[in-house]
């Protein structure tokens, strides 16, 4: 009833609140509508002590209409409109803030108008207009965009993502804070050797996180990029890393070892493996070469020695002997019955003199003599 008439529930004008200078909202609760009216940007909000108005409706909301000329959609916009399902962007958009989707977990399809400035949508796919970066991925999209030109996974995009595994496309060389957080099932990550940089939590919450490959062309991985992913058991680092972020593998409670194939980085932030497994070891290359008789090269001087290209000497090649002398050997190898020619009668090569290191397998194959 309005100032003393009656009118059917669906003709009841909906007051609309401000939510921006020139922007505002109203919900209707009979078809569970939530619409944002006028033009320009809408506040930023957060998940604490400021959310959005139309929060107290989140859970009821079912569709969404965005006014055209609209061009912002604030931090935490959308939080927890959990049973929204289709989102029709308007390509008025310029700015969309952190968070502006989190916990639209059924969200299935993302469309927008061509025409857009600053976004554009393929394949439910929000990116930039120019297809740089990968804005909003919904929950039920495969992983695997393959815009050509895409070079960075943006903030959050994949957040609460509900794939299993992730090949990231080979052109993509930074993924920014949040890329895939907080997604439920994920338990395998291949990275390519394109991407560099890596943002605090990129792959933080990942409860079933398992198996993740770090290449080497990344050179820095962001704080807490992989903080709380209990199935994280080992870690390998690659030569090229050059910062590791504060509690990046922070309350990793499988983790046993971390391997560095080189020495350790630069930058090395503080607790980066707190909370890890007990027992937790970390591993440098130069002490895993040693135990094969090797030395290790720093970092960045020539290519360095890997446990793959570096396989455990047989035991029947003892370590060097000390001094430069070189020792004859009677050869005990044999072909079927027959034994191999004895060694030539010619004296062994003297070394030069001043030689104080004989390089890894520098007699590899000679069986007449050792060094």
């Amino acid at each position: 009833t309005l100032s003393g008439v009656s009118y059917p529930l669906e003709m009841i004008p909906l007051e609309t609140s401000p939510c921006g200078d020139t922007l505002g909202w109203c919900y209707d609760p009979l078809n569970n509508l939530l619409v944002f009216s006028g033009t320009g940007d809408m506040y930023d909000y957060n998940d604490t002590d400021n959310l959005p108005p139309w929060h107290q409706y989140a859970s009821e909301i079912l569709s969404i209409n965005f006014s055209v000329g609209m061009t912002g959609l604030g931090a935490y916009a959308l939080y927890e409109c959990s049973n929204v399902q289709t989102l029709n962007l308007p390509n008025t958009l310029e700015r969309i803030g952190l968070h502006a989707f989190r916990g639209c977990s059924k969200v299935y399809s993302v469309s927008m108008p061509s025409g857009g400035s600053v976004y554009k949508v393929v394949n439910s796919y929000l990116y930039t207009a120019d297809g740089s970066t990968l804005v909003y991925a919904h929950a039920y999209n495969a992983g695997q965009p393959t815009t050509s030109g895409l070079t960075t996974i943006g903030a959050y995009a994949f957040e609460g993502a509900d794939f299993t595994s992730v090949t990231i496309p080979s052109t993509v060389t930074t993924i920014c804070e949040g890329a895939y957080s907080d997604c439920p099932k994920l338990t395998t990550v291949t990275i390519p050797a394109s991407v560099t940089v890596m943002g605090a939590y990129a792959f933080g919450h990942d409860p079933k996180l398992a198996t993740v490959n770090l290449t080497e062309g990344l050179a820095s991985v962001g704080a807490y990029a992989f903080a709380d992913d209990p199935q994280l058991v080992s870690i390998t680092f690659n030569p090229g890393m050059n910062t590791i972020g504060d509690h990046a593998f922070d309350s990793c409670t499988a983790m046993t070892e971390a391997i560095f194939l080189c020495d350790p980085p630069a930058n090395f932030g503080t607790d980066v493996f707190a909370g890890c497994a007990s027992g937790f070891t970390i591993k440098y290359l130069r002490d895993l070469v040693s135990s094969w008789g090797l030395t290790a090269r720093p970092c960045g001087t020539d290519t360095p020695l890997r446990p793959t290209a570096c396989p455990t000497p047989p035991a029947r090649r003892a370590p060097t002997s000390p001094g430069n002398t070189i020792t004859r050997l009677t050869s005990s190898i044999s072909t079927r019955d027959r034994a191999l020619p004895s060694a030539p009668s010619a004296p062994p090569p003297t070394p030069p003199g001043g030689l104080t290191r004989m390089s890894a397998w520098a007699w590899n194959s000679r069986a007449t003599y050792r060094a």
